[in-house]
């Protein structure tokens, strides 16, 4: 069983995101991530996406939710995405990143990110 875990989990498609997690085999929802201050923290993941109490509340500490976790799905910006990349390339994570938070390549090689993960 893979543990997930969401960045933007309160958002539109971090919404979508647990319900695609909770529909798949062999996916569990581990973590759920939302921006320092959001009004939603410490609410369970699963109820503010309508699937039900999943036990996950929604944090703001990428690296203590990334702990649980086997991958990052990161659903954000740019520099956002960035900072959330640095985290699970320390911990050793894996992390997916969504079309609108890709960062520019050129951004990775000068934090030398791109060295610390496989890429497809």
């Amino acid at each position: 069983m893979m543990k997930v875990a969401i960045v933007g989990a309160a958002g539109r498609m971090g919404i979508r995101l647990i319900h695609a997690v909770v529909e798949a085999d062999g996916l569990e929802m581990a973590g759920a991530i939302e921006r320092l201050g959001h009004p939603q923290v410490g609410m369970d993941a699963g109820l503010i996406a309508g699937v039900g109490t999943l036990g996950v509340k929604i944090s703001d500490d990428l690296a203590k939710t990334m702990a649980d976790a086997d991958v990052l799905i990161d659903f954000t910006f740019p520099d956002v995405t960035l900072k959330n990349l640095a985290v699970c390339a320390d911990l050793g994570k894996w992390w997916l990143v969504a079309p609108p938070a890709s960062p520019p390549s050129n951004a990775l090689k000068r934090k030398n990110l791109h060295k610390k993960f496989r890429w497809f």
